[in-house]
Order: structure tokens, then sequence, then C-alpha cells
């Protein structure tokens, strides 16, 4: 089997299971591709070598016996350095925890190695995972394969890995983007399942290290993977998504197959203007033109959002539950971006929340609720939304909190990186993103396309269908 190392998970497994190919070879390829590529990505933290060839060698020998671990068998994948990992160093790019070995897996986790995944190793993320940009005192700084002077992306670095042929398959979280803005930055593509979908249990940091709290009315944070396919992404859901006592508000809802839709069933609405937060020439002709080609494919598509949605409040309203969410921890909320005074919606929320009464915190639930009420019944009219994942592509290597220029405009960091994320992260919709195009520059755009909360296959087949329409992954030149 060629070019292992740009081969899907799905392609992978069934390869392995086929005897064209090893599991051992699969692993060797993905460290070979590691050994050759690591050191100016700055992607992998920890390598599980050692570990990966005892599984490697013990997927093969099941082979050999007939046995079917799941579909995953044999597959190396990487996993986030926030999530717990058994007998793998866990960091979260903070350095206090720099040697913190967590003794079980996150659920999550112990569900891929299930479905017969080969853990490669850690991938890199900004400390505590606070930052739209990935760089930490500990590891340093994870540079994009399309540009190495540009962010891959935060706070999942391992898109970079995935993009570059690393590994098929990431384990990210996302509370504000941090799937889907790597998944843009690299050119992959990444899912924000709904809320209370997998168990983030074992999720760092976290005031108990080894059984996190359950959630709560509003988690905001999710688990999600990042992949080179649209099947990849819908496997590891799959593989991931159900109940677990660590994580009791998830609930037993099952998981069917993913549909298989017809592009003249689909009735898609688009946008490139939440509230006015400016977006670039090219992200805004990368749109036109995938709603132009969609509807040429028969789709019905039409520009609109719910006219009842107040982006300021929702950004305010966001930042005030992921204070809560956060434990009203001061570092981290100033980590994204909590500022006293500040203008900006997501700020004044995080310093408001830091502060909030039971009231207050009641009344942010409610206004929680009536975005939720109006998206879904957006959704009753549409089967998804397709809209931009931040206002630029890839910008250069920064401080965080630096203006964001978008065609020359000077744009507030966070609202040119968060404010198209993180509506949904305060919603509990779930999102795909595709990688739909490029810039004048030759970098990667993604879209974001929204369906029903609790969606996710159906969600999925829309995306699978527009994938076809815009077309297969594309590798970074030189990988």
């Amino acid at each position: 089997m060629n070019d292992l190392f740009f081969a899907s998970a799905g392609e992978l497994a069934a390869a392995i299971l086929d005897r064209r190919v090893s599991a051992a070879e699969v692993l060797d390829a993905h460290l070979e591709q590691i050994d050759r590529h690591n050191g100016r990505l700055n992607v992998f933290v920890t390598l599980n070598g050692e570990q990966a060839r005892a599984r490697a060698a013990e997927a093969d020998a099941a082979v050999a016996r007939g046995e079917v671990w799941g579909p995953l068998h044999g597959v190396p994948i990487a996993v986030k350095d926030a999530i717990a990992t058994a007998d793998v160093r866990t960091t979260s790019g903070f350095p206090p925890w720099a040697d913190y070995v967590p003794r079980t897996d996150a659920p999550a986790v112990a569900r891929l190695r299930a479905a017969g995944a080969i853990l490669l190793g850690k991938t890199n993320l900004p400390p505590l995972s606070m930052d739209v940009q990935v760089d930490n005192p500990i590891f340093g700084r994870t540079n994009n394969p399309w540009d190495l002077s540009r962010t891959c992306g935060g706070s999942t670095g391992g898109a970079a890995a995935v993009a570059a042929g690393l590994a098929p398959l990431e384990l990210g979280t996302d509370i504000a983007g941090s799937v889907r803005i790597p998944a843009h930055c690299c050119g992959v593509y990444g899912l924000k399942p709904s809320d209370y979908r997998i168990p983030t249990s074992g999720f760092h940091p976290n005031p108990s290290p080894e059984f996190p709290e359950s959630g709560g009315p509003a988690a905001l944070g999710v688990f999600g993977p990042l992949a080179r396919s649209v099947d990849d992404l819908a496997l590891a859901f799959q593989v991931m998504a159900g109940p677990d006592p660590r994580h009791w508000t998830v609930p037993p809802v099952p998981v069917g197959p993913m549909p298989d839709l017809r592009l003249e069933q689909l009735r898609l609405a688009w946008t490139d203007d939440f509230g006015g937060v400016p977006v670039s020439a090219d992200t805004r002709a990368c749109l036109e033109h995938l709603a132009k080609d969609l509807e040429g494919h028969g789709c019905h598509v039409e520009r609109c959002v719910p006219e009842s949605l107040d982006f300021e409040a929702i950004w305010e309203t966001w930042g005030e539950l992921a204070a809560v969410v956060l434990g009203f921890n001061p570092d981290m909320a100033a980590g994204l971006g909590a500022r006293p005074g500040s203008e900006v919606p997501t700020s004044q929320g995080l310093a408001k929340g830091l502060q909030m009464t039971l009231r207050e915190y009641l009344t942010s639930l409610r206004k929680r609720s009536v975005l939720i009420a109006a998206l879904e019944a957006f959704f009753e009219r549409w089967d998804a939304l397709i809209c931009p994942v931040m206002s630029v592509p890839a910008f250069a290597h920064c401080a965080k909190d630096t203006p964001i220029l978008v065609d020359g405009q000077s744009v507030d960091y966070w609202t040119a990186t968060i404010a198209y994320a993180c509506p949904f992260n305060l919603s509990g919709h779930p999102v795909v993103v595709l990688p739909m195009g490029s810039s004048r520059e030759g970098l990667p755009i993604g879209a974001q396309v929204v369906g029903r909360r609790w969606g996710e296959m159906h969600l999925l087949g829309v995306a699978k269908r527009l994938a076809e329409v815009i077309g297969p992954f594309r590798r970074p030149p030189g990988y």
C-alpha cells in the first residue's frame, strides 16, 4: 500500500485487516514521517514509540488469528496533550504539570484504543488550552505545515500532524473553536459534536485529575476528532460517543449510521456576517463560490441566519458561562481574554462571569436557552448553516491579544478568531469544518457546517456531500 501516511484511518484499518500491510509497517511509516517533519513543526511533544510498537505487534498477531479489535484495528492516532492517557505524560502545556502521568485513560481515549487504535503520542497546545495559537513554556511553538511562519490554530495543535501526514486522526477539545480553528488553519476536517455526546472526563486542567466533574447545565467544552475525511470523523465519533459513569450527564442516546443523502434534497443556509464581524475578501469569495457550486448541483441555497440572533448578547453570554465552566479561575479566564473595561463582548462576559451571583448565572442560562430555541427552530427549515470559521486564514505567529489585520482593518484578537466559533459552544450545536478553498497566498480556508443538536450523523451526511462538491483533502506542499 503506497503513501501510508496520507491514507485515511478507515483505509488503513481495512488494509491491515486484509493483510495488504501490517500494523507495524503503518506505525513505522508514521514514525518516519514524524522523524522527517516534527523538528520543523514541533507538533508531537511526547512520543509513545515503545508502547506503540508492542501494540502494533499485538495487532498483527490478532489479525493472524482472525481477530478484529474494531474499526480502527492497528491505526495510529494522536491525542491532544490535555487529554488523559494512561502511563503517557499529559502536561496541558502547563509547567507545574510538566511531569504529570495519568493512571487511566480518558473514556474517549479508552474507546479509541478498544476499537483498535494505537497511540502514537501527544500533541502540543497552549498553556491550559487557553489560546488560538499553540505555544507554551515547556515545548515551545507549533508551526503550520502550509507556512511555518504562521499559526496552526489552537488550541488543538494536532491539526498540523493530521495535515502533514504525521497521524491520520487526532483527538482534540473545543470550548471556543479549539477543534475548528486548527482544522481551518491547517486544511483538515474537524467535528465539534453536540454537548454531552462524548464524555469529557479526563480533560486537564481539572480540580480532580483522575475523575473530573461531570459537567453542568452549560458544558460549552467538548471532545472532537480531526481527520482528512468526513468518513473518518464519523468513524471516530461513532466509537467515542455514549455515556460513561464518570460523566453521568452524557445520556444513553444511540448513534445511528450516517445517512446517504442526495444533494438535491438539501436545504442549505449560508452567511459571512455574524453581527458585522469582518471576514477577509478571500473567505467571502470562497463561501460565495461554494454556495453557487451547491446551487448548481441542485441544492436549495439561501443567504440567511435567524433574524432574532443578537450576536453581541451571544458573545457576552458565552463569556459569562465560560468563566463558570472554567471554575471561576481568573488565570484561565484571563487566558481567554477577560479584561475588565473591555469593549469586546466576550471579554466583558468573562469578566462578569468571574463575579456572577446565582441569580445572574440563571439569567445567563435562560439567555442560552433562547439561543438554542432560535437555532432549533431555524434547523426545522434548513439542513445546515454554512459560515466562516474565523475572520482570516492562518495568520502570522504573534503575541496573544495582538490585533489581527483583516484586509488591512485592525480587528480585536479574540473577535477575529473566536467570534464565529463560540456561539455554537454556547448553543451546543454540532459543527463540521470542511476545507472549502484557498486564499490568494495559497493558505487553506475552512467553512463551518452547523446542524441540529444531537444530529451529528445527519450533519456528517450533509458534510460528506458538500465535501464531494469541494473535492478531497489537499496535502501541504513538501509533505
